[in-house]
């Protein structure tokens, strides 16, 4: 295992006010987690619009070795430079590192502002593409006009549709991925209850998980799952991890971290040899839950 594995994914900083306690301490974690030989961030324009990757570029700034991802939403062509533009100013830098197409929109065609990040990377202003949720046909469109050089998506022990077609075709490709919502929105800390009770401002509800019918039989699993995680003396979370960093198709596993002792403890599992049983008994529970968890696109069950 390898610290390299690790991304920090920053979308919860997106939630702190201006000048609040949850913006220093944000910011403390961004620059412990840099500490600790992370180098790779991960933000977006939805976070907080544009206070995540304010937060993140003020922490990281004068940092040239840390690299920062962002994100926007699917843009005209018209409109993509002014994107670039606002997020090197949040962010404090003269070349973002990668910028992602954040989501595909049904009938919206994305090569035009693919075209235009293109653009943006010949003068220099952006160093690598990257798209998130795109499908197979999505990103074969794409290559006609960009070289997309990441493609972020949902992938984890409890959703694994994108083994069936994206995965292969990134290998294919030569495109790397990076894994968000590694960890199942929390579900693979093992520390769901079997009746949970949400926020109304959660989302968590709306996701495929939480679907009266398929429910039962995650939390059997993750049950299950803990069961593996005691006898081999590990956290369920960080062999979920290692899961991911193991599989030889995840370059980078996005994991986030809203306090610095939760840092230090999703870094414990990229600084242990992987328990290999454990994680082949692991995948023997995702198999089979994985049968009762329909595929309905993405796990959040959203569809811009």
């Amino acid at each position: 295992m390898t610290r390299d594995s690790f991304g920090l994914g920053c979308w919860a900083y997106g939630l702190a006010a201006p000048g609040s306690e949850e913006e220093r301490s944000a910011a403390a974690v961004v620059r412990e987690a840099y500490r600790r030989g992370v180098r790779h961030f991960d933000t977006a324009h939805g976070y907080g619009d544009g206070q995540s990757e304010a937060i993140v570029g003020a922490a990281l700034a004068g940092l040239g070795d840390a690299e920062i991802a962002t994100k926007s939403g699917l843009l005209p062509a018209q409109e993509t430079r002014n994107a670039v533009e606002r997020s090197r100013q949040r962010l404090q830098r003269d070349t973002i590192d990668l910028f992602y197409i954040h989501w595909p929109k049904r009938g919206v065609d994305a090569r035009p502002m693919l075209a235009e990040l293109e653009q943006a990377r010949a003068a220099g202003l952006i160093r690598r593409i990257g798209v998130s949720n795109f499908s197979r046909k999505d990103l074969h469109r794409a290559a006609e006009v960009a070289r997309v050089d990441v493609h972020q998506v949902g992938y984890n022990l409890l959703w694994r549709y994108p083994e069936r077609e994206v995965l292969p075709y990134c290998r294919e490709r030569d495109i790397a991925v990076f894994s968000y919502s590694s960890l199942a929105q929390g579900l693979l800390t093992g520390k769901m209850p079997r009746r949970p009770a949400f926020a109304p401002t959660d989302p968590r509800p709306n996701t495929v998980y939480y679907d009266a019918e398929v429910w039962p039989h995650i939390y059997a699993a993750v049950e299950r799952m803990k069961e593996i995680a005691a006898a081999a003396g590990q956290p369920l979370h960080h062999l979920a991890l290692q899961w991911l960093v193991e599989s030889a198709t995840v370059a980078r596993v996005l994991v986030g971290a809203r306090s610095i002792e939760q840092l230090h403890d999703n870094l414990a599992a990229f600084e242990q040899p992987a328990a290999v049983d454990a994680r082949a008994q692991l995948q023997q529970i995702s198999d089979d839950v994985h049968t009762h968890i329909p595929d309905v696109g993405n796990m959040f069950m959203y569809y811009p």
